[in-house]
């Protein structure tokens, strides 16, 4: 299983013998930051609509005009949530290559969610360099610490750290490098010497 929260369920019903916990994995070869240097300004990226909480979403880019938010929605549409926004742009869904280059564009990927076991939002996040501006629930702490992401708890945490980050580039600089440091924990080649030594093993 991916994470330590969908672990502690599994043990609860009575399979700790049989469970076995790691953390999703990432393609760090193909998620990386850009080659080019990021635009002057600050651009926050929202990914996925599992677990999303759009209503605090909403809340915050309300409270943050001076923002620049782009939003992936996929198959949904959430444009009922931002018509007075012009701060935000709305996509639906995207290629990988499109995806990708949208992220190495962008300074920090917001994920406010209900809940997360393990999350290929915030891995490929942290692979391409952005600090995860993230809602402590589940099992994100498996993934995010405070030297490489900020954990919130409400909607003030939310619009606080992205204005902090906003306004302090050495530290989104140093946590974009953490970022990128922990992501290859969690790269793919890690991963497969994980499951050769823990799986095969079994």
């Amino acid at each position: 299983v991916f994470g330590k929260k969908l672990a502690d369920f599994f043990i609860k019903l009575g399979y700790e013998k049989k469970l076995v916990t790691t953390f999703h994995y990432v393609d760090t070869d193909y998620y990386k930051p850009g080659v080019e240097k990021k635009p002057t300004g600050f651009k926050v990226i929202h990914i996925g609509s599992l677990k999303r909480n759009f209503c605090m979403l909403q809340e915050i880019v309300n409270a943050c005009p001076d923002i620049e938010f782009h939003i992936c929605q996929g198959n949904k549409d959430l444009s009922s949530y931002f018509k007075q926004n012009r701060n935000i742009k709305l996509y639906g869904y995207l290629k990988e290559p499109e995806l990708l280059t949208l992220m190495q564009s962008c300074h920090i990927s917001l994920n406010v969610i209900d809940d997360t076991v393990g999350s290929n939002v915030i891995t490929t996040s942290m692979a391409c360099g952005l600090v995860n501006v993230v809602s402590d629930v589940g099992s994100v702490r498996d993934y995010c610490s405070p030297e490489d992401s900020v954990l919130c708890k409400d909607v003030n945490d939310f619009i606080n750290a992205l204005y902090y980050l906003k306004n302090k580039k050495e530290v989104l600089s140093a946590k974009s490098v953490k970022a990128r440091d922990k992501a290859m924990s969690f790269s793919i080649e890690s991963f497969g010497k994980w499951f050769q030594q823990n799986i095969f093993s079994i």
